[in-house]
């Protein structure tokens, strides 16, 4: 059954296209038992919090750490940001579509209730695992060589594979799904290599918020997508108001300058949530859900905003 809102005649058609019925039917779990039999308590540990790439606070402290250790005025951290986002824009809408299951709850290593609520193909994590690993490792070349750079690149993405197999919350096939978004998601920034400006991607941004097919917020494939825009529509805001430049550093943060940064940036990021959640709550119940999700796209502005407009050299120079 398709998730509420996806019954028009276009999503009827989309998935007769993509063959909705054939894949169902030939949904297996069979890899994922195969993968299982290597489990371990360090294994469980391991895959369970350290899926490099493939974690959303991985994400949260990758843009600072692209920011403030690296000297560019914002321009990698808006490029992670845009990359990410369309990753998930295209596996989550996907999804949305598709309406494909997971494996059984009773295979996963550490059951996640966010991780039940959405559907399994594509995989999300893998999409990013490669698309997001191609970007760093693109500007990692000049600093540490083509081998080293590619080398990492490729163990991360299969380490994101396997862990999504190994915790049970993916199957191959939705593994493969991915890796396919991730690819397409490359050769679509290959190609564009980061001509459009701010306002075009802004834009961009905004209208495939607005097209995606399953806007509700208790979806939580599209609430996830919001957050991720949000960190690109401020990283834009931020560098295409030159506001980064402003404070630029003349060099990258100090090992404390940066720690302190991110204590100041989890605070900062934690009042501002709970002040939105504040006036969510004030809102007319008719209002809430749009509230909601604005309230998750406005944090991630914010948090995206601190980060590369307040560096921690200026702060704590």
């Amino acid at each position: 059954m398709a998730a509420p809102g996806l019954n028009s005649l276009p999503h009827i058609w989309l998935r007769q296209l993509l063959m909705v019925s054939w894949l169902r039917s030939h949904v297996r779990w069979d890899e994922v038992l195969v993968v299982q039999r290597l489990r371990c308590r360090v294994g469980d540990a391991w895959f369970s919090y350290f899926p490099l790439l493939g974690n959303e606070l991985q994400y949260v402290l990758l843009i600072p750490g692209l920011s403030w250790l690296i000297v560019d005025e914002g321009d990698i951290a808006r490029q992670f940001t845009s990359v990410a986002f369309y990753a998930c824009f295209l596996a989550n809408g996907v999804k949305d579509v598709l309406c494909l299951p997971r494996p059984p709850a009773k295979l996963h290593v550490r059951f996640d209730e966010h991780v039940a609520q959405q559907y399994g193909f594509p995989s999300t994590h893998s999409a990013h695992a490669l698309a997001l690993s191609w970007l760093l490792a693109s500007e990692a070349v000049p600093l540490v060589g083509p081998s080293t750079a590619w080398a990492v690149a490729l163990l991360n993405t299969v380490h994101v594979c396997v862990s999504r197999m190994y915790m049970g919350v993916h199957s191959l096939a939705d593994i493969v799904g991915g890796l396919a978004i991730g690819a397409l998601v490359i050769v679509l920034f290959s190609s564009v290599r980061w001509q459009a400006g701010h306002f075009v991607t802004s834009a961009l941004t905004l209208t495939a918020l607005v097209v995606y097919p399953d806007r509700r917020a208790s979806n939580t494939a599209y609430t996830e997508m919001v957050q991720f825009a949000g960190l690109h529509l401020g990283a834009c805001l931020t560098t295409g108001q030159d506001a980064a430049r402003l404070v630029s550093p003349r060099a990258p943060a100090t090992p404390m300058q940066f720690v302190l940064g991110l204590i100041a940036l989890g605070a900062f990021r934690t009042a501002a949530s709970a002040a939105a959640k504040s006036l969510v709550r004030l809102m007319p119940p008719r209002w809430q859900d749009s509230a909601a999700i604005a309230r998750h796209l406005l944090v991630s502005m914010l948090a995206a905003w601190w980060v590369l407009a307040l560096h921690p050299s200026a702060l704590y120079g």
